[in-house]
């Protein structure tokens, strides 16, 4: 589920810009995120007129507002999100290269997922359009930016899937999300996470499994990815293999600051599905507890949702 399935990245040509960049990602992926935001606190510090550190900020702030409720730091994402765009588009007025053409799509790209995210349908249209132009003005400009293809499949992707008369797009944005984790240089692995989560939403859990297991290779303590291998197993009918990644994702995350709960009771509920599956009833009630507690002072929709399945199972 997870997932930094916003997260781009491009030519950087400072070095610094680069490093801390780099570093971030890679301990969002480790799920050590409060380091992760040591390191792009400190490229706005450095950098406080550019739009990189706020636009890698943001979109680990929508990481963690995937499983936190906290209106603090919904109103911190607004705020930062702005101010990618803002400082974005200045740089574009100094100097209109591919390079500053890029972070205003961008930018835009990250605030019009969220706005989507919280039903700000007209907001997202506008952001999304102008991200989508200046994307394709950078890669005019130099036709071997695979990275840009991540934006584009972000963009198409979302808009086929919440926008009815826009749905032959979301086969597009897949098409081109595989073209940026294949031939991107920097974004190669923030669009293999992004397409993962595309392949389960739309069921495709074949393409989903051969995603996990290479990603697995370089982060095999990622809850999230554990968690998702889960989830293929039990279509897959294979309830052991199963069962074994829920509770190792499980046991891992009693480590992690802060915990990502979405995960954990994700965990708990395909555990209670999976015991429901082999006939175990007292432990699928178990896990149905397991569920709702976890849950319980989460309000957000996707806790709600979870209570749901959670409630139908136990009334089976």
């Amino acid at each position: 589920m997870l997932f930094i399935t916003t997260l781009l990245i491009f030519v950087i040509s400072d070095p610094i810009k680069d490093y801390h960049i780099l570093q971030g990602i890679d301990y969002i992926y480790k799920e050590n995120y409060e380091s992760a935001r040591k390191e792009f606190n400190t490229l706005i510090s450095l950098y406080p007129n550019d739009p990189e550190g706020y636009f890698y900020l943001s979109s680990l702030l929508a990481t963690l507002l995937s499983f936190e409720n906290s209106r603090k730091m919904k109103t911190e994402l607004d705020s930062i999100a702005t101010l990618g765009v803002k400082f974005a588009e200045e740089k574009l007025k100094l100097d209109n290269n591919e390079y500053n053409l890029f972070y205003v799509g961008s930018t835009r790209g990250e605030r019009a997922v969220q706005r989507a995210l919280k039903g700000d349908w007209i907001g997202c249209f506008i952001d999304g359009i102008r991200a989508r132009r200046s994307l394709e003005k950078a890669l005019r400009t130099d036709s071997t930016i695979f990275d840009i293809y991540m934006g584009f499949g972000l963009y198409d992707y979302y808009f086929g899937k919440y926008i009815l008369f826009l749905r032959m797009r979301k086969n597009k944005g897949m098409e081109e999300l595989k073209l940026a984790s294949t031939y991107g240089k920097y974004a190669k692995m923030p669009a293999a996470f992004f397409l993962l989560r595309v392949y389960l939403m739309e069921g495709m859990y074949k393409q989903a499994d051969e995603i996990i297991d290479k990603l697995l290779q370089i982060y095999p303590e990622n809850t999230a990815l554990l968690y998702n291998k889960g989830e293929v197993n039990f279509y897959k009918k294979n309830w052991i293999e199963s069962i074994n990644a829920c509770k190792h994702s499980l046991l891992l995350s009693e480590a992690k600051k802060p915990r990502n709960r979405r995960v954990r009771s994700s965990c708990y509920l395909l555990l209670a599905q999976t015991y429901y599956k082999i006939r175990d009833f007292d432990k699928m009630r178990a896990y149905c507890s397991l569920v709702m507690q976890e849950l319980e002072d989460i309000n957000e929709d996707w806790a709600q949702k979870l209570r749901n399945k959670t409630k139908r199972l136990t009334e089976i």
